[in-house]
């Protein structure tokens, strides 16, 4: 399990409360822009997080925590999940064009 040390590492440093991104503007969320046919982009991570963004015409969707590998309820002294992990489900009709995302818990159950 080479992921175990990494939670200490993070706080040695310092840096279990810092969000981040790349410096380097890739120009791929222009480029989506453009083409004018993207209508949704989907990534996640193990952090407790768990959003739907519309912006600039584009849903940008963010997938919830599925487990605890690595450890997702370590996140520096936030203690535990705020929310019992699930997954972030896409449905997509090509028929009608039809695109719907929503959350299932563990459980089977969706979050109200």
């Amino acid at each position: 399990r080479p992921w175990c040390w990494m939670p200490w590492l993070v706080r040695l440093a310092g840096m279990d409360r810092v969000a981040g991104s790349s410096k380097l503007n890739s120009g791929l969320f222009e480029a989506l822009v453009e083409a004018g046919t993207v209508r949704a982009t989907f990534c996640g991570h193990d952090h407790p997080c768990d959003a739907v963004f519309l912006h600039r015409g584009i849903f940008l969707c963010y997938g919830r925590v599925t487990s605890t590998t690595p450890p997702s309820d370590w996140e520096g002294d936030a203690g535990p999940l705020p929310f019992e992990p699930g997954v972030r489900m896409v449905q997509y009709d090509p028929r009608t064009a039809q695109l719907e995302t929503f959350v299932q818990l563990k459980s089977g159950e969706e979050p109200a």
